[in-house]
């Protein structure tokens, strides 16, 4: 075998790999989104929404027109927690009128991106809180990032 070939071998090996961590980790993804139910408990005193997650923790969440600010995401790195927050992010922005075009496995892309640059020490200041577009975020490859880490499920 030649050295392309091999590393043609390589690469397709690696593929594959990705592949099946990427089915399974979407697999998992929507387990975790269909296993939240469609009620939630939260307060909304008009400046804040404050949702209360399963696990009795509460998310403070500032609702804007086209996006949400989750403060102090970092909080929250649990892919139940995520998923929980963002299903209350998609109902809650139906419920009162804004347009939510982002699939839910980009808005969990988006949200780990958030949390691990948070944890790398990145920018805590900004990165400690998740501000999560409606329709896209203005920055191409956080919507890159995010998609590609919402489908493999990261």
């Amino acid at each position: 075998m030649t050295g392309v070939a091999v590393a043609l071998t390589i690469c397709n090996i690696l593929v594959c790999i990705i592949g099946i961590i990427g089915w399974v980790n979407t697999a998992e993804n929507n387990r975790a989104i269909n296993s939240i139910g469609a009620d939630f408990t939260y307060y909304d005193d008009g400046s804040a929404v404050r949702l209360e997650l399963n696990g009795g923790e509460t998310v403070t969440l500032r609702f804007g027109k086209g996006s949400v600010r989750v403060e102090q995401s970092f909080r929250w790195n649990e892919k139940e927690q995520i998923m929980e927050i963002i299903m209350f992010v998609r109902s809650y922005t139906q419920a009162h009128g804004y347009k939510m075009e982002r699939a839910a496995t980009d808005l969990y892309g988006e949200y780990k991106l958030h949390n691990f640059l948070y944890a790398m020490g990145y920018k805590r200041e900004s990165t400690g809180s998740c501000d999560l577009d409606y329709i896209s975020d203005r920055r191409w490859y956080v919507n890159v990032i995010g998609k590609i880490w919402g489908r493999i499920g990261i």
